[in-house]
Parts: C-alpha cells; structure tokens; sequence
C-alpha cells in the first residue's frame, strides 16, 4: 500500500505532516509513503526521510511569473500535470490533501487512478483571516462541491469536525 501526501508548501517545517506520515509508516497502515510539495532554490528536489519514506519537490517552472490570479491558475495547472505524472509512476492507493486548493486535484487524482481520497484540513479554511468576499465564496462552494468525494476527513478539532458535518 502506497500512501501519497501532497502540499501546497515548501515543507520546511511541516511536523504535524510528519508525524501523521511517520505514524502511519511505524504502524504498517502503508509500506509506502511519499510526500509531494513545492520546491525552492534553497531546498532539495528529493530527500530519503527513512525506508519507504520520501519527500519529492515538484520544480514549477511558472513559479517565477506574477502572482495575478490568472498566472495563479497557470502555475496551479502546472503543478497539477505534474503531481498527475508523479502520481502514474507512484500508483498510491490513497491520496491525502492538506489544503483546500488541493482539493479538486485530489477528486482529479481519486476518479484517475481509483485511490482513496483523504482531506487533512489544517484549519477551516474558507473562515481563515484575510479570505472574503469573492474568492471566500469560491472556496466555499469548492468545499461544498468536493467535500462529498472525500473519503475522509482530518480535522483538527470537534468544531471544524462539526462545521464539515
């Protein structure tokens, strides 16, 4: 059984990834896991974090361009190709999201290649600092659409747990 965790961070200081992956290793719920996340200069593409257990950079060549939402869009694309191309060598049996843009590829990579779908949700997201109007209604409706496609949901206390009920 392969696990496959994907990011939308560079993963310098995930520990509560890390734990959770490791948890899972040390118990045997998977003999493999690799976690996917964004890559930086300053940071290695591929890192061994022990057997059976590796952290994959994805390099995005369009990470450079403006942070407008249309080039946004461009790079989110770019970064979904490629995590898809991963994900065909990598066959994992389940896929766990930790955020809600990566949402939707999950549902992507779950009806592609018939994996569970685990949604890690962090925090509630559509009610995070700073997110209003237009695009807290899109992440409202994306949660509404796509929720019901997860096969389970992380949460990280009784109340978010509450909220996605």
């Amino acid at each position: 059984m392969h696990n496959l965790h994907i990011s939308l961070t560079e993963f310098r200081n995930e520990s509560r990834v890390l734990k959770e992956t490791s948890s899972l290793l040390r118990y045997g719920l998977y003999k493999k896991i690799t976690i996917i996340a964004l890559h930086a200069a300053d940071l290695p593409t591929f890192e061994a974090l022990g057997e059976n257990y590796e952290l994959i950079r994805i390099r995005i060549k369009s990470r450079s361009l403006p942070t407008n939402s249309l080039f946004q869009i461009l790079k989110y694309i770019e970064f979904l190709c490629r995590v898809t191309m991963l994900a065909l060598r990598k066959r994992p049996n389940t896929v766990n999201v930790h955020c809600l843009a990566l949402l939707p590829l999950g549902i992507f990579l779950k009806f592609v290649f018939g994996t569970k779908l685990i949604y890690d949700a962090h925090e509630l997201e559509t009610e995070v600092e700073g997110l209003k109007g237009l695009r807290q209604r899109f992440a409202r409706l994306v949660e509404l659409y796509c929720i019901p496609a997860v096969d389970l949901i992380i949460t990280v206390g009784p109340m978010i747990c509450d909220w996605y009920r």
